[in-house]
């Protein structure tokens, strides 16, 4: 493991102090466990599944039909 050095506002070093204290872990791993979340490290994230259902709108599509072509590479 790297070890690092970062500057914090006092704000989130008394969030990261109180959650060390309430999970009973270090700083340090609550550090890692944030940023392993935001970062989705080790996990690879499918942009269509990620994208799937945040968009609405009222004109009418046929999503099933727009997905599959996605994986076929046949969208424009």
């Amino acid at each position: 493991m790297l070890r690092m050095q970062i500057y914090l506002p006092e704000k989130l070093i008394f969030g990261l102090k109180t959650r060390s204290i309430v999970e009973n872990v270090s700083m340090s791993e609550v550090i890692r466990r944030c940023l392993e979340e935001k970062l989705s490290v080790g996990k690879r994230v499918d942009p269509m599944k990620e994208f799937v259902g945040k968009l609405h709108t009222k004109k009418k599509t046929n999503s099933v039909k727009l997905i599959s072509d996605y994986y076929k590479g046949n969208l424009k």
